[in-house]
């Protein structure tokens, strides 16, 4: 994985692991975003400690994997919660991205899937595309839903 990722709103996201290390010192995505567009220096903005010590880790209860997802899809921890809110599972609020509606994902013309079925596929660290494109080479439901995706 490349140090940073591009957004749309031209701020670079850190990697992963820089990511951990911001949480550990009570730094969130949100503020780390907040801090590069008011003019801080990515470096500062990745390691200088907030004003209020008493900052709750909102990623902490993130795998490693779900922190990748959230920053390819741009969703920050208040996207996370508002959807959440509204009622998508946890898996749906992290990994359909911004700007697609859930619908889109689950009744998909070709190859729809129930919302216990997505759960799955994300269970085995896999994704929505990956279980498609094996279904399209012609896997079985049951593979494509529980087959992991290799890694490089």
């Amino acid at each position: 994985m490349s140090e940073f990722k591009q957004t749309s709103n031209k701020v670079k996201y850190p990697s992963v692991e820089k990511i951990r290390e911001m949480m550990k010192r009570g730094i969130s995505l949100d503020l780390y975003v907040q801090r590069i567009r008011h003019g801080w220096s990515k470096e500062k903005a990745r390691t200088e400690k907030p004003r209020k010590s008493n900052t709750f880790d909102n990623y902490k209860q993130f795998t490693d994997f779900e922190i990748e997802h959230l920053i390819e899809n741009q969703i920050t921890y208040m996207d996370y919660t508002n959807r959440r809110r509204l009622g998508w599972s946890r898996e749906e609020a992290i990994f359909i991205p911004k700007g697609i509606k859930r619908y889109q994902i689950l009744h998909h013309e070709e190859y729809p899937i129930k919302r216990q079925e997505l759960k799955l596929i994300y269970q085995n660290e896999s994704t929505i595309d990956t279980y498609r494109k094996r279904r399209a080479l012609g896997w079985s439901k049951h593979d494509a839903l529980t087959t992991s995706k290799k890694r490089k």
